[in-house]
């Protein structure tokens, strides 16, 4: 379901400057954590419509709120903040 928000639902596109996309419970919220390449306003934004997307497909269903969280992170993938218990990956964009 967060990959087709992402892509298709919206008909919006992954920037490239989206390094990971991925999904995090702190409390009672979920994070949307997005990894960006370089500061963008318009990825912000982004990031800022899929949590409310998100948020308005489980409000029935989801305690606390669903909240973005923007990274802007240049270095090697392997420094990326690491995901605990009842997180994971939603997109992770493919780098050499």
């Amino acid at each position: 379901m967060m990959m087709r928000m992402l892509v298709g639902v919206t008909n919006r596109h992954i920037s490239n400057n989206m390094r990971r996309v991925g999904l995090r419970k702190e409390g009672e919220d979920w994070i949307v954590e997005v990894i960006l390449e370089k500061d963008d306003p318009e990825d912000r934004e982004e990031a800022e419509e899929f949590a409310s997307e998100l948020w308005i497909l489980s409000e029935d269903n989801a305690e606390g709120a669903v909240r973005s969280r923007v990274i802007v992170d240049d270095g090697p993938p392997e420094n990326f903040p690491k995901f605990e218990k009842f997180a994971g990956s939603v997109y992770w964009r493919k780098e050499d």
